[in-house]
């Protein structure tokens, strides 16, 4: 099961830049306060295994099955995987429970 958190990894602007040359029909335009902005759906997901580098997971433009063309890549980034921060987190801890009632507050 996936378990979601920090990732680390790259993504391919080089890649990002041809869809967007080749295939603009995948992003949208959007309006905001500086300006159009050209925005990509995408799909992070989870490799059924991991590569010989440790990479768990990859990033993909969003599009359709039936609607994918044949010799387009829409893989923009195939090496993600869990920081050592995400790795290391330590389980939240509950709030300590004052011995004080609520209602001896210091003032009044």
């Amino acid at each position: 099961m996936a378990q979601y958190g920090d990732f680390f990894g790259t993504l391919d602007f080089t890649k990002i830049c041809r869809l967007w040359r080749d295939h603009n029909e995948l992003f949208k335009m959007v309006d905001f306060k500086d300006g159009q902005h050209a925005l990509l759906k995408c799909n992070f997901n989870e490799r059924q295994q991991p590569d010989e580098n440790g990479n768990t997971h990859y990033l993909m433009a969003a599009c359709k099955k039936d609607e994918r063309r044949e010799g387009v890549n829409y893989y923009i980034g195939d090496n993600f995987k869990p920081s050592q921060n995400s790795q290391q987190k330590p389980a939240p801890q509950p709030a300590p429970q004052s011995d004080n009632d609520s209602d001896d507050l210091p003032f009044d």
